[in-house]
């Protein structure tokens, strides 16, 4: 006969061990994050500025016409483009030509992302994900490492896209 008596004390403090590890690793996790936050902006000067930055930056697939090493955008067009969308899509072609004419540069670069566009389905679950619900139909910003770091707040025109791109860049 097997003395289960004497394994059992030895298993409890195993899995009791092991919690405590994965526990204290998920609290160093989040102190390190909170830690080395590396968001430029305090929240008053993001309010100032126009833009809401997440406080942790999310990987992403790379967009390919983007600078890399340099703060950019992206719109996500939705596949049934409505009223909100016309409006943002009407806002960014003003900013387009408004560069144009005055022959100053545009600014923040942005990539339109459509249906068509490579990757568009994962880009399109990376706005509408849980969490990110503030972030939805507006233009969104990338970070110098590539990671979706938060959104510009409208109305867009080229003032705008210049201040952030002085700021950020």
């Amino acid at each position: 006969m097997i003395d289960n008596y004497k394994r059992l004390p030895r298993i409890r403090f195993l899995l009791g061990f092991t919690i405590l590890l994965a526990l204290g690793a998920l609290a160093l996790n989040k102190a390190y994050q909170k830690h080395f936050n590396n968001i430029p902006l305090t929240s008053a000067e993001q309010l100032e500025l126009g833009v809401s930055l997440l406080e942790f930056p999310r990987n992403m697939m790379p967009i390919e016409l983007l600078p890399v090493q340099k703060w950019a955008s992206f719109y996500v067009q939705p596949s049934s483009c409505n009223t909100l969308c016309v409006r943002t899509l009407q806002q960014l072609e003003q900013i387009k030509l408004d560069a144009d004419s005055l022959e100053t540069g545009k600014g923040l670069d942005i990539q339109i992302i459509s249906k068509e566009s490579i990757g568009y389905s994962d880009y399109w679950s990376l706005v509408r994900s849980t969490g990110y619900a503030n972030h939805f139909d507006r233009i969104l910003m990338v970070n110098p490492e590539g990671q979706f770091a938060g959104s510009i707040i409208a109305p867009y025109d080229l003032a705008h896209w210049q201040r952030i791109d002085k700021r950020l860049n």
